[in-house]
Order: structure tokens, then sequence, then C-alpha cells
């Protein structure tokens, strides 16, 4: 049966923004908490070439992942973005892998911010889950903490048993800056 992707994009864009609208406005206030420098609903979508398989072959990936709506302390930073390219061995059963790295958001105010982080990986119920904790360490927010989460659906692993393969995924994701 084949998928729409635009309506399950669709449908995940706004899930993304329900979480992240809630966890902006329902959580309760804590004592001496961090303050929040910039909340954001977000997208990601990953090209693959070549596509993945079920066996781990050398793959370059392409990551795009736009943020927004914003809130932010900033009120001229109402969105941004990210981009990576890179190359690593993997396959439909081992989708990502843990590490660490250096990426730059694009404000809409027009200025940038450097991030690095530690990269986990979790698989709950077939799904991915790719967290991404560290520092801005220039740029807009420097000095602030990053919590990012990515989250995948399962893949349909009988699209990995021949090429070309998954080509290309889609995710929701949640931004999160936090000064001291």
């Amino acid at each position: 049966m084949p998928t729409n992707f635009g309506t399950v994009r669709a449908r995940m864009a706004v899930a993304a923004l329900g979480i992240a609208l809630a966890g902006m406005f329902a959580a309760p206030a804590r004592a001496h908490a961090a303050a929040t420098d910039l909340t954001c609903a977000g997208t990601e979508s990953v090209t693959f070439s070549p596509g993945l398989l079920l066996t781990p072959q050398q793959v370059t990936l392409h990551t795009n992942r736009q943020w927004g709506p914003c809130v932010s302390s900033d009120a001229a930073v109402t969105s941004g973005f990210d981009a990576e390219t890179f190359v690593n061995t993997i396959s439909c059963l081992s989708l990502a892998t843990a590490g660490t790295g250096t990426l730059t958001f694009t404000w809409s105010n027009g200025r940038t911010s450097t991030f690095m982080f530690n990269k986990s990986v979790s698989h709950p119920i077939g799904q991915t889950v790719v967290t991404y904790t560290g520092t801005i360490v220039a740029g807009e927010f420097a000095g602030d903490s990053v919590l990012e989460t990515i989250t995948g659906a399962a893949l349909n692993l009988t699209a990995c048993l021949a090429p070309p393969g998954i080509t290309s995924t889609f995710g929701i994701a949640v931004l999160e800056i936090t000064g001291a």
C-alpha cells in the first residue's frame, strides 16, 4: 500500500509543534531553574546515498533541520535551520551512531550559533531517537546548554532488501537552548 509522505510529514510536523508547545506552556515553574533562551519545534529530513540496505555499507548522509516556530529571549529569532553532510558506515538496522561533533544553527535574525555536541541514539518501538546535548561555543546564545531530540518513524524494512533501499527519512524534532 503506497504511503502519502506529504500527509505523513504534515502529521509529524503538527505532532512536533504540539509537543513543543505543550512543553513551553505546560511546564511547571522550578525554583532556580535555568532561563530558557530558545525553544523550537522542528523537522528533519535525511537523504542517503546509496540507499540503506540490511547490510552495512558506506553511505553519504545529508541532514536538513528546519526550526520553527521558535520562542526566544531574542524576539528576532523566530525560526532557524542547520544542515550536515557526512559519511558513515550504516544499514537499515544501524541507522544512526553515537558520537561527537560541531554544527552551526542559522537563525532568522541573520546570526549563527556554533554547537559542540555529544550524540546518543536509542530505538524505542522501532523508531530512531537521536539526542544531542552540548554547549553553544560561539555566536548567538554563546555559553548556553543545548538539548535537541529528533524522533524518526520506524523504517519499512522490506524496502531494505534490495537497491535502491531507503533513500530518505523524515523526523520530528524539538530544540531547547538554556542559559545559566
